[in-house]
């Protein structure tokens, strides 16, 4: 094989200080109405599983909204993205709670001070709010019930954080045409790699196994996906990532991939990006390896 060596793509690390402010603050604006609503749904709906799905979505769309903040602030730092969405997810939580406690109590007001909230929960956690199985029964109290609100609280704070962070992590950035490499080209057409000199190429950098790849096996649950990632307005590089994906059945017979990561976000000049894309032709020539 002749090497054809390309480095791995890392963050500038730049980041306007802020956006990661303006992310807080946009948590704030968002969690009165979203937080109110989040209370009622919570108070209506005595459905445990549904109060999950609540949960997580609830997590999610303040996640979501650090993910556009991040985006368009063009921070390329991940960590400074996981702070920021852990810091809008802190401030979802606490929106969590004015509004759980407006839907619980008679003429509360529609903000509620942090000490406000530090009592009501204080009153709830002798008290209680809510109760297992049918009407009637004991309400849950005590540290059952805050292992209940420490849980919820984690949901929320983890999946803000981790949304952000994630997307920027995983995400390229040309610094020189400003932009986001967010478009994504996934070929799924190629057997999957499991020669070591080839694992140990790809680990390198080195795209050369590519063109000793063989055809997928029409139907097998076990394949290599290469992802190219670019954006139209970056004429200088896209990242090629490279997995092998297996596919296996769960209790459910629902399939479900497991995958091995193999390159991750490899800089590639944006003129191979042809060259890359014909392997996601299921006639692809691909040679015979002699290895």
């Amino acid at each position: 094989m002749e090497p054809n060596i390309h480095p791995f793509y890392k963050h500038s690390g730049k980041f306007n200080p802020l956006v990661p402010l303006l992310a807080l603050l946009a948590a704030a604006v968002a969690g009165i109405p979203l937080g109110l609503l989040y209370g009622l749904l919570m108070k209506w709906i005595p459905f445990v599983y549904l109060n999950v799905l609540i949960t997580f979505g609830y997590g999610m769309a303040f996640g979501l909204l650090a993910v556009l903040l991040m985006k368009a602030g063009k921070v390329r730092n991940s960590f400074v993205a996981l702070l920021g969405g852990a810091g809008a997810g802190m401030i979802a939580w606490y929106f969590a709670w004015n509004g759980c406690i407006h839907s619980l109590a008679d003429k509360a007001p529609w903000m509620l001070s942090p000490m406000q909230i530090w009592a009501a929960a204080g009153y709830l956690y002798t008290n209680g709010s809510w109760s297992l199985g049918f009407s009637g029964h004991d309400p849950i109290t005590g540290i059952p019930l805050a292992i209940v609100w420490l849980v919820e609280g984690a949901i929320i704070v983890a999946l803000s954080a981790m949304l952000g962070y994630m997307y920027i992590r995983t995400t390229p950035y040309c610094e020189g045409h400003r932009c986001w490499l967010d478009k994504e080209k996934i070929m799924d057409k190629l057997d999957a790699f499991t020669h070591p000199a080839h694992l140990e190429a790809f680990e390198a950098g080195d795209i050369a196994p590519l063109e000793l790849a063989q055809p997928r096996i029409p139907a097998s649950g076990r394949f290599s996906r290469l992802t190219l990632k670019y954006s139209p307005r970056c004429d200088d590089f896209c990242t090629l990532s490279i997995a092998n994906i297996e596919v296996t059945m769960d209790k459910k017979d629902k399939p479900q991939e497991n995958k091995t990561e193999l390159m991750t976000n490899l800089l590639v000049p944006k003129s191979m990006f042809d060259y890359l894309a014909k392997f996601d032709h299921p006639t692809a020539k691909v040679r015979q390896s002699g290895i």
